[in-house]
C-alpha cells in the first residue's frame, strides 16, 4: 500500500475508534462488485461501479493471517483473485485530487 493508502485507512480506523470506543476493528480495504454514495444533504445517489473502498470488520472475523502491519497499523486486503490477476499493478494507492479513491496502481 502506498503511503497516501495506508494514510487514508488509518483515518478511517481512527473514526471508527472514535465512533465505537472499546471495540477492536480491523480496516479492510476491500473490492466492491458495485459501490455507490449519497450526496451529502441530499438524498441523491451516484452509481460508481466497481472498485476499492474502506470497511471495518470485526478483529475475531480477520484470520490472524490476513493482518498486515505497517508502521504499527494494521490493515487487511480483500481483492478477488481474479481482479487482482486482471490488474496490471498491484499497488493499493489513493488519489488526493480524486476526493482520495482508492486505486490499484
Amino acid at each position: 500500500m502506498s503511503d497516501a493508502a495506508l494514510e487514508l485507512a488509518r483515518s478511517y480506523g481512527d473514526e471508527m475508534r472514535l465512533q465505537r470506543p472499546g471495540e477492536d476493528w480491523i480496516v479492510v480495504v476491500a473490492w466492491w462488485h458495485s459501490r455507490r454514495v449519497r450526496e451529502k444533504g441530499t438524498n441523491n445517489w451516484t452509481e460508481l461501479g466497481a472498485g476499492l473502498g474502506l470497511a471495518a470488520y470485526e478483529r475475531p472475523k480477520v484470520p490472524a493471517k490476513r493482518i498486515h502491519v505497517a508502521d504499527g497499523f494494521e490493515y487487511a486486503v480483500k481483492i478477488p483473485a481474479d481482479v487482482l490477476d486482471a490488474a496490471s499493478a498491484k499497488l493499493i494507492d489513493a488519489d488526493r485530487d480524486d476526493n482520495y479513491a482508492l486505486a490499484l496502481r
